[in-house]
């Protein structure tokens, strides 16, 4: 943390992550602290009378995702959500984990990754992303020669 190198990724890549023990994180997004509305965690939600006749985006379709997206609309928000597409589909099974077997199951076609479904623990998680982060680092080089 002392150090800290800028990288900028561009959209090819899509990277699907599970939280863990409810650890609140909020990706820097570029223009993310200019924007004038309000940026929460699922965990700091408190009530959705806050938000009744505000647009609102929900980001990601778990399970807290998709009860504050039912609660905020019920409520009188404008509710958008962001769920995953088909296009990372064919990397997970009916029940939402990895098709491919451990220790490849993080890397699925055409630049969707999943990081922390390889019920691995914190371990799995940090090795995961460090796999997903060397993948996309070296399509980068490839894209940039």
């Amino acid at each position: 943390m002392a150090k800290s190198t800028i990288v900028r990724f561009t959209e090819k890549f899509l990277v699907v992550a599970s939280g863990e023990n409810s650890a609140e994180n909020i990706p820097m997004i570029p223009g993310l602290q200019s924007f004038p509305g309000d940026v929460i965690h699922s965990s700091s939600y408190k009530s959705e009378k806050s938000y009744s006749g505000m647009n609102v985006l929900v980001v990601g379709s778990g399970n807290s995702g998709m009860e504050f997206a039912y609660d905020l609309a019920a409520h009188g928000a404008n509710t958008s959500i962001i769920i995953r597409s088909p296009n990372g589909e064919n990397m997970l099974n009916g029940n939402g984990l990895p098709i491919k077997e451990y220790p490849n199951h993080w890397k699925g076609e055409n630049g969707v990754y999943c990081a922390g479904l390889g019920r691995r623990g914190l371990a799995g998680i940090a090795a995961d992303a460090k796999n997903i982060a060397n993948d996309i680092k070296s399509m980068i080089g490839v894209m940039s020669s």
